[in-house]
């Protein structure tokens, strides 16, 4: 890990404590995105496929900054690849974010019997055998573009409880929370660090993804880029004793199938450093074997150490 250091929050968590913004209450605004949510997952599953995958090569027309974004991650990320290779990535990428905002729809407001027989997972007697113990599970995931529909997917098979950001109160934020609350035990707010902790310690398993650019950290190495990495996760773990599992999610391309795979992490070490880039690692290997699944429209290396120019300029 690099030694440049950035702001950390309390508890060296990059969060803070807040109350929830999110209002109880309905709108017209929420009635309209869940009829729509409800149509979306009534559709055939391969033609949900099909016209997810156009919204996406259309959005990429729409949101050029988004698409400047992430092809600049990818420049950064794969620089050995031409630049016909990478422009076919991003149309992949795209291609694969457009289905993943149809899935979400299945997610938050359809049947989940819709994902029966669809779903194929790897490591289920890991996951298993983790829950069993009394430490808890701290089941570190990334943010790929299936993560909405993996979550679906994950609470068919488990009682997960899982890390969020909570949102801005508006009617599309009130709709995932609702959907979200169907798949998963309890939602954690990240400005949340010591619910986090209870959780853990009271032997829960709790999903976390830690791979976003929050300005505080570490400058960690990913995929070759230094990137600002909050050790939250290592110090979860050290704080816990909890027991450390890796979840990947994926799609097949072109098809609504989708797998998780759960695998056993290496004991921690207590060395805050060495354990989150053993974290980070996981995570590029999940990228690399799928990189058009990658949410590469956010801008991950926005924070810069010291000496560096600013990479999305």
């Amino acid at each position: 890990m690099d030694g440049g250091k950035i702001r950390k929050g309390d508890h060296g968590f990059a969060c803070r404590m807040t109350k929830s913004r999110t209002p109880e209450h309905s709108t017209a605004a929420d009635h309209a995105l869940r009829l729509l949510a409800r149509a979306i997952a009534a559709l055939p599953l391969p033609l949900l496929t099909v016209l997810g995958a156009t919204l996406g090569h259309l959005g990429a027309c729409l949101a050029p900054a988004r698409r400047r974004i992430a092809l600049r991650n990818l420049e950064l990320c794969f620089p050995d690849l031409s630049p016909a290779a990478r422009a076919r990535l991003l149309r992949e990428h795209f291609a694969a974010t457009g289905t993943a905002v149809l899935e979400s729809a299945i997610a938050w407001a359809g049947d989940r019997r819709t994902l029966a027989g669809r779903l194929n997972v790897i490591g289920e007697d890991e996951l298993q055998a983790a829950m069993g113990a009394p430490e808890g599970v701290l089941l570190l995931g990334s943010h790929q573009v299936t993560l909405e529909i993996a979550g679906a997917c994950l609470g068919t098979i488990a009682d997960v409880d899982v890390v969020q950001r909570e949102g801005r109160g508006a009617a599309l934020d009130r709709l995932r929370n609702r959907g979200r609350a169907r798949s998963f035990r309890a939602l954690i707010d990240r400005d949340d660090p010591r619910t986090l902790l209870r959780n853990l310690k009271a032997g829960r398993c709790v999903w976390y993804a830690f791979d976003q650019d929050l300005r505080s950290g570490a400058f960690v190495p990913f995929l070759g880029v230094p990137a600002a990495t909050v050790d939250s996760a290592a110090r979860l773990v050290r704080a816990t004793g909890a027991q450390v599992l890796f979840v990947d999610h994926w799609r097949t391309p072109g098809r609504p199938r989708w797998t998780l795979r759960f695998r056993r992490l290496a004991p921690a070490t207590g060395d805050l450093a060495v354990d989150t880039q053993r974290y980070v690692a996981a995570i590029e290997a999940a990228v690399r074997a799928r990189p058009e699944q990658y949410l590469w429209t956010h801008r991950r290396f926005k924070t810069t150490p010291p000496d560096a120019e600013d990479r999305y300029a």
